[in-house]
């Protein structure tokens, strides 16, 4: 199968290994039933699951967060904070915005 012919047999397709939604019945993340396996973990818990594929204890996620919290400062005068503002006002990604800011 050449290009244009893979090209048209995959549209509407998106393959991916970390999961899938399968619509009106389950989604899966890493393996794991997105709502039934993972309903319980919040944001930052099911962040670092996504990137690391594993779970951390309560008191490694206290840690991040307060980590994460104490040194997200929303000061326009931060180098970081002014870049971040300037890839977002030329429409460029989140991605690129975001490690374009980060120190």
């Amino acid at each position: 199968m050449n290009g244009p012919e893979l090209l048209r047999a995959n549209v509407g397709r998106i393959r991916s290994r970390v999961g899938g939604a399968f619509l009106a019945s389950h989604a899966v993340f890493r393996g794991k039933d997105l709502h039934a396996e993972l309903g319980d973990a919040g944001w930052l818990d099911l962040y670092l699951f996504g990137i690391t594929g594993r779970r951390f204890s309560a008191p490694q996620l206290r840690l991040l967060e307060a980590i994460w919290t104490h040194t997200s400062y929303p000061d326009s005068r931060i180098w970081n904070n002014r870049v971040a503002a300037l890839a977002g006002s030329t429409r460029s990604t989140g991605n690129l915005g975001m490690t374009a800011a980060m120190p």
